[in-house]
């Protein structure tokens, strides 16, 4: 194992031969133990993978209104919002000193987990909407809205 990883993790980086959207599935394909482990770390995030891996759901100090995907990251300093429609579902993490604003309208289904310093606030704006949230470390989330629609566990841990 290098760098805490195992053998089939490493030969899915080497596989993306440096294509961000191939590096950013890899890393929502291994989320857990990348989350677990800080690695990448964001140093690493902001030099290689930048503003380009906003495109796949990797917001890196992003800022500002987004169009939401099926798998979103907001890593070191983001600060977004964005507004969760029909019937999709929406997997989200923040880490680090992340700032988001998550609207559930309709049907949607959010499942969001916030650690380090994450500041999540979170708008039910339908009785039909789900909202389940994992809260690590340090982080915080806000409730408005149809607060029966949402879910909140706090674990007494840094990671999963």
């Amino acid at each position: 194992m290098a760098h805490g990883h195992c053998d089939e993790s490493i030969a899915a980086i080497h596989n993306t031969h440096g294509s961000i959207e191939k590096l950013v599935q890899c890393y929502f394909y291994y989320i857990v133990p990348c989350v677990q482990k800080g690695f990448p770390n964001l140093a690493y995030m902001r030099k290689y993978l930048g503003e380009e891996a906003a495109k796949y759901g990797g917001y890196i100090d992003a800022q500002g209104e987004i169009q939401p995907q099926r798998d979103m990251a907001f890593l070191g300093n983001s600060s977004c919002q964005f507004t969760a429609v029909g019937y999709n579902i929406h997997r989200v993490w923040l880490q680090h000193e992340s700032s988001v604003t998550a609207v559930a309208t309709d049907h949607s289904h959010l499942h969001i987990d916030c650690f380090g310093n994450a500041q999540l606030l979170v708008r039910v704006a339908s009785p039909h909407a789900r909202v389940y949230i994992n809260l690590y470390g340090n982080s915080h989330c806000t409730i408005e809205g149809f607060g029966s629609q949402v879910i909140t566990t706090n674990h007494n841990q840094e990671t999963y």
